[in-house]
């Protein structure tokens, strides 16, 4: 046997050597879904004994780092992972798969505690590396955390589009904790939006198909997750529901010794336990969690602590309340985001108030709405850092492209001249299906990425946003004109008498008719504004900054080019119209989903009146 073949044979025998690793891994690292601690323990002590071999301590750091991550103990999981960053050298497989799974484990690290705008090109770039070594399983795990950072990040869509691709992941592997794992990151995304009580309900309903997808597996940490997440979801009023969830949180926590799980649902609790005016309870529930986080140094949770007990003992202990109030006034560490420690500020302001001590609530308000200016200055620097980073990561992939185009056409120039005379011709026409193949390949790699984005965002039929991506955009706009005390129009639009269209003409005509008025509508809209297909035959209207002399003028521009449009198959002037329901927010607290159902009230009214015209309701909503 040749060198050279036996060299082959070691590389594919550590390959599948690591596969394997990496699939016993797998298995191992499951059991940290039902009972972290126990894993922990376990891995704890197969590193104390002496026999264990090298390959045998860097995969047991890896399930101690990752019982650890889940238990939020940043400093041991740090540890931990430098211990196996150290072991990595000497393992006797040198493949790539061993140091991915430890860069996924590192990236969770930086999770814990760093900025989530910060981790999205690593988590690309590991994704990219982890899809070249081939190894489903971290693929899975990676999308998951993408999903994650990208909705830290406010960006809905590549959130939604990083689960759907855990979920196919997961079930192509047949992984039940992970298919539960993307269910609940797609529950917890559908809570986020405000698209009013039907996302509350495609959000439950998610919740319910993760614990569907565990079927008989015991996975009682991920499910105490799921369980929490449930009852955040309900509304504050549901006491009932809402308690039934938290308390099953509680009891798997303490089942499995989670000290950090029975803090996050006793919080909540206290918090039902405040709203029923049960004071002693709330107060006992919120203290006991806050000594867990002070003992876990989960600084940032802290602050919804005092939230809470703050309120409760200004009931029955003034105080003592006031004790909490100075300890919460000092809290400043650089763990605690502004809007926590503005939230905080707000709730002391409503305590000092209600015992009418109206200096210090001013000065408490004026302390949370610093906060709160400082919180918007930072996500406006992060979004302008955001946008930076898409426009140079665009600048230097074009760079790139028009680089390897020059490079690939000079080295068909070297390769030509040199050819002799007789093979001229065949040479050129190697030269032609090169460049032809290589532009198939290059065109065919660009659609295929731009395929899932588009897919997430376009409509297919008319290249507007679809229903998901109008109603992201709009609550962009309502949180952005909320914040800057600016007023936003949303407007339900209704095309008249499209049934008729397609049961005269037929479907084919009233696709055109659909992308006519989706022309039209783009067209007509100022760069701000954005108008995206709500389903059917229906469209959502987003103008911010709009004000109530607008709407009409915004309605007559949409009309006359949706007239002018030339639409196959119908006369021309076809004499199609639309009907417009519009609200005007002028700094209402009720929210994006009462503005979408007022406007979609006034649609009604519209086309009770004889369709073909715009009604708004200019109340405050």
């Amino acid at each position: 046997m040749s060198a050279t073949s036996a060299g082959s044979l070691v590389s594919e025998q550590d390959r599948a050597a690591a596969q394997d690793a990496i699939e016993q891994y797998a298995r191992a690292a499951s059991n940290a879904h039902d009972d972290p601690r126990a894993l922990l323990a376990m891995q704890t002590r197969r590193l104390q004994e002496p026999s264990t071999k090298p390959d045998e301590r860097f995969w047991a750091l890896l399930l101690q780092a990752r019982a650890l991550s889940l238990l939020e103990q940043p400093r041991e999981l740090e540890q931990a992972l430098n211990q196996a960053q150290l072991q990595l050298q000497a393992l006797s497989a040198p493949t790539a798969l061993p140091g991915l799974a430890l860069r996924v484990l590192q990236l969770q690290l930086a999770a814990l505690s760093g900025d989530a705008e910060a981790l999205r090109d690593p988590a690309r770039q590991l994704a990219k590396d982890i899809d070249e070594a081939g190894s489903m399983k971290l693929a899975c795990d990676v999308a998951i955390m993408r999903a994650e950072i990208e909705s830290e990040t406010a960006t809905v869509d590549e959130a939604w589009r990083h689960a759907e691709m855990a979920l196919e992941c997961a079930t192509s592997i047949d992984d039940p904790e992970l298919k539960a794992s993307a269910y609940l990151q797609m529950g917890r995304l559908a809570r986020g939006t405000s698209a009013g009580q039907s996302s509350r309900q495609s959000a439950a309903t998610y919740f319910r198909q993760a614990k569907e997808a565990l079927g008989a597996h015991p996975a009682r940490y991920l499910r105490s997750i799921i369980e929490w997440e449930a009852g955040k979801t309900l509304k504050r009023d549901e006491f009932a529901a809402s308690e039934a969830h938290f308390n099953a949180a509680l009891a798997l926590s303490k089942e499995i010794g989670d000290e950090v799980g029975v803090a996050v649902a006793s919080v909540d609790l206290a918090g039902i336990a405040l709203q029923k005016r049960q004071f002693s309870n709330t107060v006992a529930l919120a203290t006991r969690a806050r000594k867990t986080y002070e003992r876990q140094s989960i600084l940032q949770r802290i602050p919804s602590t005092y939230a809470i007990t703050i309120p409760a003992l200004a009931a029955i202990n003034w105080p003592a309340a006031q004790r909490d109030i100075e300890r919460a006034r000092a809290l400043q560490s650089a763990a605690i985001a502004p809007l926590e420690r503005a939230h905080l500020a707000r709730t002391i302001a409503q305590v000092y108030a209600s015992n009418h001590l109206f200096e210090d609530a001013y000065r408490e308000l004026t302390r949370s709405n610093a906060l709160e200016a400082t919180a918007r200055q930072d996500e406006s620097s992060k979004m302008v850092m955001r946008l930076q980073a898409v426009h140079e990561a665009a600048q230097r992939d074009a760079e790139n492209a028009k680089l390897a185009l020059r490079n690939e056409t000079a080295r068909l120039e070297l390769v030509a001249a040199g050819a002799r005379h007789e093979r001229l011709l065949v040479a050129l026409g190697a030269a032609v299906l090169i460049l032809l193949s290589g532009a198939a390949v290059f065109a065919r790699v660009l659609r295929q990425r731009r395929s899932l984005s588009v897919l997430a965002l376009r409509d297919e039929l008319t290249g507007t946003p679809n229903r998901r991506a109008i109603l992201a955009m709009a609550d962009t706009q309502w949180n952005h004109c909320k914040s800057l005390n600016m007023p936003l129009l949303v407007a339900m639009i209704d095309l008249d008498y499209f049934k008729k269209v397609n049961d005269v003409h037929g479907h084919p005509v009233g696709d055109l008719v659909l992308q006519a008025f989706a022309k039209a509508a783009t067209g007509a809209l100022r760069s701000q504004d954005r108008v995206g297909r709500y389903g059917g035959e229906e469209w959502l209207l987003v103008a911010p900054s709009a004000k109530e002399a607008d709407v009409q003028a915004i309605f007559d521009r949409i009309r006359s080019r949706y007239t002018e449009q030339a639409i196959p198959g119908l006369p021309s002037p076809h004499g199609l119209t639309f009907s417009m329901g519009a609200a005007l927010s002028h700094g209402g607290s009720d929210g994006l989903a009462a503005m979408i159902a007022e406007a979609d009230r006034c649609l009604y009214e519209a086309k009770s009146a004889g369709r073909d015209r715009v009604v708004l309701a200019c109340a405050a909503v």
